[in-house]
């Protein structure tokens, strides 16, 4: 079964360790009235399909390349997989920091797409309803 190219206005890249946080982020996105799809691994894969040609196909038919950068995420090899397709995709990336990260070494795993763009600061004390309105402003 050919990859389905679903056209969404975010991507979002992230490690499955923080899926609470970001299933938290996708309804919020999802219900702002500007954005019309937001795609997601866990509901946009259908069973028993080359799960790397759909993530493929979700980059590629998205306007931006929204990454959830933590620990789990800069360690992790399929996030950098999306990373470098969204680079090679030409996709306007925007970068989250959701968790520091502090660690000398997972420091030297943050892709360089994602290093040198301003992060938006999504931390658990950050107030979300005013970092979800910068996510809109940047997405514009």
């Amino acid at each position: 079964m050919p990859a389905t190219h679903n056209f969404s206005d975010i991507f979002i890249s992230y490690s499955r360790r923080n899926k609470p946080f970001v299933t938290k982020l996708e309804q919020a996105l999802s219900q702002h009235p500007t954005i019309s799809e937001v795609w997601v691994d866990w509901e946009d894969i259908p069973e028993s399909v080359d799960w790397w040609a759909e993530i493929q196909a979700g980059i590629e038919g998205a306007n931006t390349f929204l990454f959830i950068l933590t620990p789990d995420s800069a360690r992790s090899a399929v996030c950098t997989r999306e990373i470098e397709h969204a680079v090679k995709s030409n996709k306007r990336i925007v970068p989250i920091i959701h968790i520091d990260v502090t660690e000398a070494d997972d420091q030297t795993k943050i892709h360089p797409a994602i290093q040198r763009h301003n992060w938006i600061p999504f931390r658990e004390d950050d107030n979300f309803e005013e970092r979800v309105n910068d996510v809109i402003k940047v997405i514009g």
